[in-house]
């Protein structure tokens, strides 16, 4: 990514961070309408669940210009979830 890309990027993501709560709930939403078989794997509290999502994606754009800072992060969730590179 160019430097002009991630200023757009973190520009975008400054808007939503304003109406995080509700962008988490559309992502679930929309992640279980196409995807049903997916909502059996998310127990718990979903606003709970919607906060960690838009606090990890936060992480990642605003370290954007920090690749080696966030990497690390992102491969660790990745792990957690039960994702291989």
């Amino acid at each position: 990514m160019t430097p002009e890309h991630i200023a757009r990027v973190q520009a975008s993501w400054q808007q939503v961070e304003g109406i995080a709560d509700q962008a988490a709930a559309l992502f679930y939403q929309r992640l279980f309408t196409q995807a049903p078989e997916l909502e059996p794997l998310f127990k718990g509290n979903m606003e709970e669940q919607g906060k960690k999502l838009m606090s990890m994606i936060g992480v990642a754009v605003k370290g954007l210009d920090r690749l080696d800072t966030i990497v690390p992060a992102v491969q660790k969730l990745g792990e957690r979830h039960g994702l291989r590179r």
